[in-house]
């Protein structure tokens, strides 16, 4: 069946006349639950072969609605959204159930935002440059979500987001803010990742992967992780003002920091490792070690440095149930 105007379904025209209007389809209601998605039927089913014939910019008929973009809100795509190598002024599909997502490669050169969606199957930005602004604030992924090459050029958010699966985010780029506030992973993995943001995180999952990553201005590193943190030979080319490495782990197994270089303060009671570089304290590598009962302790050395209470890494980020 050939995807023209006369085959277009009801919810499929809605969304084709507000994309040459420039305007947003909304087939939600003032909140969308999960629950609510479950019930969604043809009424707002959008197939995913329509979506992308309309941000075909090669096709004559269809270069006006590529410049406008797709505003798109409780809909459900059916069939695997195939976007690679695509250029997108503007896509938004937010609240809205996405079976399969393929955007290898995609340019997303305005702002795109998938704040609420579900992805109940693969989700694969791997390579796709974001030129302004990712928004995937409270998006649900059931499947692997795979960032990997991706770049993000403006504010990478991902706060309240759920990754039951592992989000791959190897070799990504972060020009901004990347921020991870509230989200939960099984598993993240950020080797080789460039971070060029001051406060990157939080990250909360089973297990965190900062291998070869490389931090190039100060930052503060907020990692809440299970079973096993691996940051082998991470750089912080500037230093890390603060490490609030919150493990539950801590106490119980090793974490794996081997080749770790930081320039100012490290984290050499957590990253037992680790090459402390620079201006770090003297004294810094032979602390009090931290274990259950004692917590983060750090005597005090000068006026600025801070010292962590009892029990600070136990009870600062320890999710239920963990």
């Amino acid at each position: 069946m050939e995807d023209d105007a006369s085959d277009y379904s009801p919810a499929e025209q809605r969304l084709v006349d507000a994309i040459a209007a420039g305007a947003v389809c909304d087939f939600g209601g003032a909140a969308i639950t999960a629950d609510d998605m479950a019930s969604w039927g043809p009424e707002r089913t959008i197939r995913a072969t329509v979506l992308r014939q309309l941000l075909d910019a090669e096709d004559a008929q269809n270069a006006q609605n590529a410049q406008n973009g797709v505003l798109l809100r409780g809909a459900v795509i059916e069939g695997i959204l195939d976007l690679k190598g695509i250029s997108a002024v503007q896509f938004d599909l937010q609240h809205c159930q996405i079976a399969t997502i393929e955007a290898s490669g995609a340019i997303f050169t305005g702002d795109a935002s998938f704040n609420g969606a579900i992805f109940t199957g693969d989700a694969s930005f791997a390579d796709a440059t974001f030129t302004r602004h990712a928004r995937f604030t409270d998006a649900t992924f059931t499947s692997d979500a795979r960032f990997t090459d991706a770049t993000f050029t403006g504010y990478a958010w991902f706060n309240g987001a759920t990754f039951t699966s592992r989000a791959w985010f190897t070799d990504a780029t972060f020009t901004s803010d990347a921020r991870f506030t509230d989200a939960i992973a099984d598993a993240y993995d950020f080797s080789r990742a460039q971070f060029h943001t001051t406060d990157p995180g939080p990250w909360v999952a089973r297990q965190v992967t900062l291998t070869v990553a490389v931090f190039h201005v100060r930052a503060r590193l907020a990692v809440a992780a299970a079973a096993k943190c691996d940051c082998r030979r991470l750089q912080a080319r500037e230093g890390v003002t603060s490490l609030s490495a919150v493990l539950r782990w801590i106490w119980r197994m090793p974490s794996s920091c081997g080749g770790a270089s930081w320039s100012t303060p490290g984290p050499s009671r957590l990253c037992p490792n680790a090459t402390i570089q620079g201006n770090a304290p003297k004294g810094s590598t032979t602390s009090r070690p931290l274990s259950r009962r004692n917590g983060w302790r750090r005597r005090r050395r000068s006026n600025s440095q801070r010292i962590w209470p009892t029990n600070w890494a136990h009870n600062r980020c320890r999710k239920p149930g963990w």
